[in-house]
Order: structure tokens, then C-alpha cells, then sequence
């Protein structure tokens, strides 16, 4: 993508990698979004499931405040 500053950007993307006890990878989800995706917390449920929470549409470099605005984002991950 290019923006009107003539900078090639891409947008930020958020990550949810599952480790195995070893610290191994075991799976890793990624999420695509408007503009920047950050995740901001994980917790694991008893039953494998995960909850995670984050802000989606944030500021890339050189958007004006006015043009972004943060979205609230809250998900489930099934176990594999």
C-alpha cells in the first residue's frame, strides 16, 4: 500500500501463537485488520480454548489522529 506520503507501508498485523510446554510452536494465528492490529492480552481456558483481546484500525506512521480511530476487538481460538 502506499499513502499520501509516498511511504510504502503494510499494515500491522496481530499474532496468537499457541507453545507447547517446551516453548516449542505449536500453532500461531495471525490477524489482519484495517491499518494496525495489536493484541493486548491471552488467557487460556481449561478446556484448550483461548480468549484474547486487542484494538484493531490504530495509527500507522504519518496518519493524522483525526483519520484513525482504535476499535475494541475481543475473540475466541478453538484448540487444534
Amino acid at each position: 500500500m502506499q499513502v499520501d506520503t509516498n511511504s510504502e507501508v503494510e499494515n500491522g498485523k496481530g499474532l496468537v501463537m499457541a507453545l507447547t510446554p517446551d516453548l516449542v510452536p505449536a500453532s500461531n494465528v495471525t490477524l489482519a485488520g484495517p491499518r494496525d492490529v495489536q493484541v493486548e492480552a491471552v488467557v487460556a481456558l481449561p478446556d484448550g480454548r483461548a480468549v484474547f483481546a486487542g484494538i484493531r484500525n490504530g495509527p500507522l506512521t504519518h496518519t493524522p489522529p483525526e483519520q484513525t480511530s482504535n476499535e475494541g476487538m475481543l475473540g475466541v481460538l478453538e484448540p487444534l
